[in-house]
């Protein structure tokens, strides 16, 4: 079986009898040619590492849990791509802070990347690579539904925090309203976002909020070019949604308001 330039993503001949193993982050994921059918298994652990081994295959467990696929005949390799999560993610800063009247600030919020299977042009499932619970952005009357990243937004990119299963996703946050404002969740819609690899790192389209104050909302703009702190990455996979590059949703929420968090995660 071939090893793609780019493992683990990257395209695979799976023949019958074959099988193929990979794990990102907490994810160990299987993949398994029976006959005719595509078996697929997966499991998760408390504590996990990307493998850059191609030539480690452990054996599944006995008790995994397959999926079972049929497939047509000739239509194409397996694929293994990288994708955002199918909803919007919030994420808490390092450390609160607040923004003063037209003053500028700069986050970087790590992704968990899912991993999309395609057969040819189909595609068969999206696996997350970290199990992600759910959570309400806003308040009793209004918000979304979307996933609670644990990992903290930071104001800079350090080696350490370098992962295959994740994308960092630069924000750049600019305050046009004649008042300070108290960042301590932020909400990034990321199926909007393109992915780009640059080296060992994934980063996703760097989005613009300008925070305008008297509605709570911002204008929101995602720019279709790698981020300015990866200027030679390239595009690795497009957006989960092509809308207008230039939106209008909420996008921060303070110590202050109602998030309703408490209440609504599982």
């Amino acid at each position: 079986m071939n090893t793609p330039k780019d493992y683990p993503w990257g395209s695979y001949d799976l023949n019958a009898g074959e099988s193929v193993f990979w794990r990102l982050g907490p994810l160990n994921l299987w993949c398994k040619k029976v006959e005719d059918e595509l078996w697929i298994g997966f499991l998760y652990d408390q504590e996990g590492e990307e493998n850059n081994d191609p030539n480690d295959n452990p054996a599944p467990p006995d008790n995994l849990n397959w999926e079972r696929w049929l497939l047509k005949k000739g239509s194409g390799k397996l694929e293994l791509k990288p994708a955002f999560p199918d909803l919007p993610v919030v994420v808490k800063p390092e450390y609160a802070f607040r923004v003063g009247p037209n003053a500028a600030a700069k986050v970087f919020v790590r992704v968990p990347l899912w991993v999309q299977l395609n057969h040819g042009n189909f595609k068969v499932t999206e696996i997350p690579t970290v199990k992600l619970s759910k959570t309400w952005f806003g308040n009793f009357r209004k918000g979304e539904l979307c996933y609670w990243i644990s990992s903290s937004a930071r104001r800079s990119v350090t080696e350490d925090l370098i992962r295959i299963y994740r994308a960092v996703c630069p924000i750049d946050i600019r305050n046009k309203s004649d008042d300070e404002m108290l960042i301590d969740k932020i909400c990034l819609r990321v199926s909007r976002l393109a992915i780009f690899k640059a080296a060992d790192q994934y980063w996703g389209s760097e989005t613009k909020a300008h925070f305008r104050g008297h509605d709570d909302m911002s204008d929101l703009e995602v720019s279709k070019k790698p981020p300015a702190d990866a200027p030679k990455a390239v595009l690795v996979a497009t957006a989960r949604e092509e809308h207008h590059m230039s939106f209008t949703a909420k996008t921060f929420m303070s110590l202050k308001e109602l998030s309703g968090i408490d209440f609504f995660s599982w």
